[in-house]
């Protein structure tokens, strides 16, 4: 059955001429084309290729993003179902006869298009190896690029707003903006302890903090000592990549500049800002073609209020394919010379970050031995530490009883993991200590 199918792109960061009204009437075995990335005069480009199955789409209507955010369907290298990478080779041609080649891996290619001549006009051609077709856009001069005068934050309450002032030559008033971002977090608990199994050898550096022979046992069960260390792998790393971009324009202003655009807000629950944040902002000029493209999109997930949402037309990008110019084809690729800053932002100075309740209730529901439980006992240890515990701290009864022992509480080792989270225990390059 013939459907009039809009797919808009609150899925993708393509922000790249030509710009045309168009209407799609796709068949359940068609595919739509969806292409992603401009050409970064000066860098690298990065370009996906991709086919969205309206069968598929057809219905899936959860999490829609913010209309004024495009969200990357290759967020931590992962598709949603519905998209199907294609194989494909890449080339960027100038009209100088410059032609820089690249061969897609999983749907992504990556060009080294860093020697371009700023002053010639380029365009980006693809192949589907699969279904022997091409596609190309259309010819674009290079966008100058703007300079970036500062990255700020602000606390305002319970969020942290990350802002960017920027401005350019006046030459347009279009923008897009992109950002990735890393962070350093720690696992969700952490300890001191180590549980030694009876017979194993002690640490070299440590003190027996629960000395057993209290209780007459000895050490058959095993000891618990403090050995001033952290618990192996408390501290990681993790990072989006070129995860959203937005569409901005100074052209009702007097001047050419933006001030303190926020381009990123964070609550204080978030795990990137627990330790150290960094937001890598990338700023560059568009053309009027290439802001209204995404601007209409913006306005029609507002109109209908809906990600996937059957309407008459909406406009098309600039590609084109060859053999068949009225294929449908979603993306728009321009040209344009990129600047990027960063800001290192840590909890240390901000003191902004709150455990959430989430956390919390994690540990207390996944702690062993705590409330009325009075710990784990000596003569348990064994067991729990073959089930994958690990001793994590001591609780002090509520009794009036002087003589009252303090008794162990346990955790699983994945709480003293930072890794389970997501992220690696080495550093992102340029990482300050």
């Amino acid at each position: 059955m013939k459907k009039q199918l809009i797919i808009l792109a609150a899925l993708l960061p393509l922000l790249g001429g030509c710009v045309y009204d168009f209407e799609a009437e796709l068949t359940g075995d068609q595919y739509t084309v969806v292409v992603e990335g401009d050409i970064i005069v000066g860098g690298i480009t990065t370009v996906s290729f991709t086919r969205l199955n309206p069968e598929l789409l057809e219905g899936k209507k959860e999490d829609p993003a913010p209309v004024h955010e495009y969200y990357s369907p290759w967020v931590n290298g992962i598709l949603p179902p519905w998209m199907i990478p294609v194989n494909f080779s890449a080339r960027v041609e100038g009209e100088d006869g410059t032609v820089v080649e690249g061969q897609g891996i999983g749907g992504m290619c990556s060009l080294d298009t860093r020697s371009l001549n700023p002053g010639v006009k380029y365009r980006l051609c693809l192949h589907d190896e699969v279904n022997d077709l091409n596609y190309a856009s259309s010819w674009e001069s290079v966008q100058s690029p703007p300079v970036i005068d500062s990255l700020s934050y602000k606390i305002n309450g319970n969020r942290m707003d990350v802002c960017v002032t920027f401005h350019s030559d006046g030459s347009t008033p279009y923008y897009c903006l992109s950002y990735d971002e890393q962070w350093e977090y720690r696992a969700y608990a952490s300890t001191y302890w180590r549980y030694i199994p009876w017979g194993a050898e002690p640490p070299a550096r440590g003190i027996q903090i629960f000395p057993e022979e209290e209780y007459g046992l000895g050490d058959r069960y095993g000891c618990i000592f403090d050995v001033f260390e952290e618990y192996p792998n408390q501290t990681c790393w993790n990072s989006t990549m070129a995860g959203i971009s937005t569409v901005v324009t100074t052209g009702a202003m007097v001047s050419n500049k933006m001030v303190d655009y926020v381009f990123r807000s964070l609550n204080e629950n978030d795990r990137r800002v627990s330790v150290a944040y960094r937001p890598i902002v990338t700023v560059r000029m568009i053309s009027q073609e290439s802001f209204e493209y995404w601007k209409s999109l913006e306005e029609t997930s507002t109109q209908t209020g809906d990600l996937f949402s059957p309407i008459p037309s909406t406009r098309r990008g600039n590609i084109l394919g060859q053999e068949n110019p009225q294929a449908p084809v979603i993306g728009y690729v321009g040209v344009s010379a990129a600047v990027t800053g960063d800001l290192f932002i840590k909890n240390k100075d901000t003191q902004f970050y709150r455990t959430s309740q989430y956390i919390l209730n994690l540990l207390r529901t996944r702690a062993i031995g705590s409330g009325d439980a009075h710990g784990v006992g000596v003569q348990q240890m064994i067991s729990e530490y073959q089930n994958g515990n690990r001793p994590w701290k001591l609780e002090f009864p509520e009794s009036d009883n002087p003589n009252a022992q303090p008794y162990y509480i346990w955790i699983p080792e994945d709480c003293l993991d930072c890794r389970t989270q997501g992220g690696f225990t080495y550093k992102p390059e340029g990482w300050p200590e």
